[in-house]
């Protein structure tokens, strides 16, 4: 996918953009926030990001093969609306060469360009904060006490 710009773009779609999710209403980059949030939850708990064939779907139903040795105790995600762009189109996900989770709306135009929304670069605290994190398995069930 082509690059990401280093600010966020202005654009008057974006900037009137709001989205309800549960109760409340949100601007795209707190979307974007949510998404990005939902697919690290589902890392602890599964052990793994979704693969790019489960995609952002698996924070919504359970897919059929897992990523990592963990559990699926989602939903994670509370509709797949989360999952779209204020122009209608799908949020890019995949995994990048080091196998994190990039997430990213490709702008305006709708292709790969320097006016992309990259979650990284929008949120450059806490990807540095994930990044102190060890690498570690999935989070254990607590077994059930009687």
């Amino acid at each position: 996918m082509g690059g990401c710009g280093s600010e966020s773009p202005t654009d008057d779609m974006l900037d009137a953009y709001r989205i309800q999710i549960g109760a409340n209403e949100y601007n795209f980059m707190q979307q974007m926030l949510y998404v990005q949030l939902s697919l690290e939850i589902y890392r602890m708990h599964v052990g793994g990001y979704p693969s790019e064939r489960n995609n952002l779907e698996s924070l919504v139903s359970r897919p059929q093969i897992l990523e990592g040795t963990g559990v699926w105790r989602g939903p994670y995600a509370v509709t797949n609306s989360v999952f779209y762009d204020p122009w209608g189109r799908k949020l890019q996900y995949k995994l990048d060469e080091t196998g994190k989770a990039d997430l990213r709306c490709l702008g305006r135009d709708g292709v790969p360009s320097e006016d992309d929304i990259c979650a990284r670069d929008a949120f450059p605290d806490i990807y540095r904060e994930l990044e102190k994190l060890p690498e570690m398995g999935p989070i254990p069930i607590p077994a059930a006490s009687d």
